[in-house]
């Protein structure tokens, strides 16, 4: 039998898989490792683990494109804002189909979990036991709205407090 006759035989996989009717079983696999099953929470938790990685890694490949450019860095990308010119940033999430996708990841590029929750989009309070907290950073909020205005350009000054607050709210659920 050739190599390329095996490759139509039941079972056959170029990736070390067979399909053994119940299933696929693997012969890299140890035969001593018990499989589990995981949890949606988990499964959902590494998925959002690889679409942050997709993301760093269009970021990165987009600034490894641009690396031997001898153009001179545009007046905007002369400041940074957390780190990030205002080209790193609006890379991010160019390609964001999602306004709340886009706005979390500028807000968790711009600021911190804590800052986050330690402050407010309003300044209102949010129930009457509380007290006020204290106004995001206007120059970063700006930029954040720069950013997000500029990708989609219909989105409201409303709408982008709303998907500040629901990033915050989020983000106390995390923490």
């Amino acid at each position: 039998m050739t190599p390329e006759d095996s490759s139509q035989s039941p079972g056959y996989s170029k990736t070390g898989l067979k399909n053994t009717g119940k299933g696929f079983e693997s012969d890299l696999e140890d035969p001593d490792h018990e499989r589990r099953f995981v949890t949606t929470k988990e499964f959902q938790a590494v998925e959002k683990e690889i679409e942050d990685v997709k993301e760093e890694l269009k970021c990165l490949k987009w600034k490894v494109r641009h690396i031997g450019e001898t153009v001179q860095p545009l007046a905007e990308d002369s400041k940074r804002y957390n780190g990030y010119t205002l080209t790193e940033l609006k890379a991010m999430v160019q390609f964001e189909d999602d306004p709340y996708k886009a706005a979390h990841k500028i807000l968790t590029a711009l600021f911190s979990d804590v800052y986050l929750l330690q402050h407010s989009v309003t300044e209102q309070a949010c129930n009457s036991r509380s007290l006020p907290k204290p106004k995001i950073d206007p120059e970063l909020y700006t930029v954040y709205c720069d950013i997000l205005k500029s990708i989609f350009p219909g989105i409201s000054s409303q709408t982008l407090r709303e998907e500040t607050q629901h990033v915050q709210k989020s983000t106390q659920k995390e923490v």
